[in-house]
């Protein structure tokens, strides 16, 4: 909801209420997410406590996964040329089932972004001892996110693997000197190295791309499949057996974060592409959004019952047999009753 639109709200909400300037509504959300900033940066001082060489326990307890994304806002230019901000957002996977949280941060923290994750975790009840497999797309956004002190193990997403080979297929058709039946037997091969992927043989999937490379001419790097060559071998290290991992239903893709970034960004921040936001201005929102939209917080508070719009109170309240609609409006009438000895008696009858 934006300022204005929570303007209209509280005026209809609270008819007898001073009404709010815009102004001061976005003031207010500004306090309130510099608070749970501060907030964020005493439990992120705690976990790096807990996780000295001094406080540090073996990863014994349950195992989870943390799915982080990147996403992108928009903002004035700065002193460096750039137009955008990064914004890291993640989310957390329960093996076992349980509620998701979610969070999203835009200051750059430098090397304690996973101290940030691991504050996170912390704050959302996780033990400290519980060792964390993350999924990410692998971007140099969110490496330092992604190092958290209790990170075990970083998979590749397969979302990401996927849309590149898709890319591929859709490019195949378009090959210059192909006849329609060498196409189609290098889409079979392309598939077969997907499906090498998939079970975790990257060394014979590698091979099998270069022998693609030498049968389309496709050299370099600005085509598809020198892009996803280039993809393959950057992110190397953080390919796994994901036929395995979904065997045992563990989680193979980012797809929560990336459902996190455009709830909590996308509908928000990026509004027809015109919005322009300052770095604190946006982190500021983003700790409101996710204190409030995801249940996500840094210190338990108690917990508030929501608060019912004065109109619907109205309307809730003029409906017992004294309100507005059951009994005022309705004094020179006979309650109506069902039946024929009912409408007998409305009409006065015996």
């Amino acid at each position: 909801m934006s300022y204005r639109l929570a303007k209209i709200y509280l005026r209809d909400a609270f008819p007898g209420g001073k009404e709010l300037p815009v102004s001061s509504i976005k003031r207010n959300v500004g306090a309130i997410g510099q608070r749970l900033e501060r907030e964020a940066k005493l439990a992120t001082a705690s976990a790096a406590d807990s996780f000295s060489r001094a406080n540090r326990l073996p990863l014994t307890a349950a195992p989870l996964a943390l799915q982080i994304d990147a996403g992108y806002i928009r903002t004035p230019p700065q002193a460096d040329g750039r137009r955008w901000i990064p914004v890291v957002a993640s989310k957390v996977v329960r093996n076992g089932g349980g509620r998701d949280y979610a969070h999203a941060v835009a200051l750059g923290l430098g090397a304690r972004q996973g101290l940030r994750q691991q504050a996170f975790l912390q704050s959302v009840g996780i033990d400290r001892q519980s060792p964390v497999t993350v999924l990410s797309d692998g971007g140099d956004d969110i490496s330092r996110a992604c190092k958290l002190p209790a990170a075990t193990a970083r998979v590749l997403d397969w979302f990401h693997i996927g849309m590149r080979f898709e890319q591929l297929l859709i490019a195949l058709p378009g090959l210059r000197g192909a006849d329609a039946y060498t196409k189609y037997e290098l889409r079979r091969d392309v598939i077969a190295v997907k499906w090498l992927l998939w079970n975790g043989r990257k060394e014979r999937c590698f091979a099998a791309l270069e022998v693609l490379r030498r049968e389309t001419g496709w050299a370099g790097a600005n085509n598809p499949l020198g892009r996803l060559i280039r993809y393959l071998r950057g992110c190397g290290r953080l390919l796994v057996n994901y036929a395995r991992r979904r065997a045992l239903r563990l989680p193979i893709s980012s797809a929560g974060a990336e459902s996190v970034v455009d709830y909590l960004i996308g509908q928000r921040m990026k509004r027809n592409g015109h919005m322009r936001w300052s770095r604190e201005g946006a982190n500021s929102l983003l700790q409101v959004r996710s204190d409030s939209q995801c249940h996500f917080q840094w210190t338990r508070r108690p917990q508030l019952q929501p608060l019912v719009p004065a109109r619907q109170a109205l309307r809730r309240a003029s409906k017992g047999p004294f309100g507005l609609i059951g009994g005022a409006h309705n004094f020179g009438r006979s309650p109506r009753i069902n039946g024929p000895q009912g409408r007998d008696a409305g009409r006065g009858g015996a």
